[in-house]
């Protein structure tokens, strides 16, 4: 899920800058919907990431199993949402720089987050938060912490993203 401001080719920006280098090694189908404007949790977004991920799984032979959503900041923010919204539709999801939801009460899907210490515009801090409060209800999860990294410099967080290949594959 791409990040704020103009959808109009976010999406790839966002799919080359950040998602392409980092997960490549996972050989997956990645999919990348344009927001129809507005955040993720916005309804018209919400049933357009759904028919989309319906019609690539009505197209192509997917593990159901095997379902992760990623997003970068206001894609990060959607993947909380789409992951906590619908556990039964994701196997993980991989926030890099988003804005947790105000509580993970009965919160189940394994999460791996990135973030940077220095995100001036999504603070680490509710993201820390969160993370040990899902750790300590046992749900999975995997936190990277990066340094020195500022909200806009989106191609410096494929090392952190990368990190998450072998804790895909082991879900």
């Amino acid at each position: 899920l791409h990040y704020g401001g103009s959808p109009n080719g976010a999406a790839q920006g966002v799919l080359l800058t950040l998602v392409q280098p980092a997960l490549a090694d996972l050989g997956a189908i990645i999919i990348a919907p344009e927001s129809l404007g507005g955040g993720w949790n916005l309804a018209n977004n919400e049933r357009g990431v759904n028919a989309l991920l319906e019609a690539v799984q009505a197209t192509y032979r997917i593990d159901p199993k095997k379902i992760a959503v990623t997003g970068y900041s206001m894609g990060g923010t959607g993947v909380w949402f789409f992951a906590g919204k619908y556990p039964e539709r994701f196997s993980a999801a991989v926030p890099v720089a988003g804005m947790p939801p105000a509580s993970a009460e009965n919160w189940t899907t394994p999460v791996f987050a990135v973030h940077s210490r220095a995100d001036e515009v999504m603070p680490i801090g509710p993201t820390e938060t969160r993370m040990a409060q899902l750790q300590k209800a046992g749900v999975r999860t995997e936190f990277v912490a990066l340094s020195g990294i500022s909200h806009y410099e989106t191609q410096r967080f494929v090392d952190g993203l990368r990190r998450a290949v072998p804790w895909l594959r082991e879900i």
